[in-house]
């Protein structure tokens, strides 16, 4: 067991390109900084896990690699530490392995942050007034004096 396995157990490793290449999940501040990136694909995730009728979760899936290259690319050189050319002179094979290696490392990573979010929807919902602004205004307060 390496040290790398003791530290980080959600790291696996996969041979690529004859290279054996380890992939782990996106760290909690790594996945903060890429947020703005990654949150089409959290967005995709989240439609997946919860779709509508007659959604098929195959084409939800297939349209999300396609619409969201750039950061699936971005998401799969976090998880590697390989640089966006090495991913591009993958053979097919290898690119598809390495794909499917990376979303088992951070498939958790992804469904974590829909579920969350609709865990904390209803706890962050401002309470509403039942008092509108026009009965508000009409509240008389009335004041004592001291000297009355």
């Amino acid at each position: 067991m390496s040290d790398t396995d003791i530290l980080f157990g959600d790291v696996s490793t996969v041979q690529i390109a004859g290279e054996t290449v380890e992939v782990r999940e996106m760290r909690w501040a790594d996945g903060m900084r890429a947020m703005p990136m990654l949150a089409p694909i959290v967005e995709a995730v989240r439609r997946i896990i919860s779709p509508k009728d007659g959604d098929d979760e195959a084409a939800l899936l297939s349209d999300m690699l396609t619409e969201h290259q750039d950061a699936w690319q971005a998401l799969i050189c976090a998880s590697t530490g390989k640089g966006v050319e090495w991913l591009s002179g993958l053979s097919d094979q290898d690119g598809l392995t390495l794909q499917a290696a990376a979303w088992r490392a951070n498939a958790a990573f992804f469904m974590r942050r829909p579920m969350l979010a609709a865990m904390m929807a209803p706890m962050i919902r401002l309470p509403v007034s039942s008092q509108n602004s026009s009965e508000a205004d009409s509240v008389e307060t009335t004041e004592t004096s001291p000297n009355a």
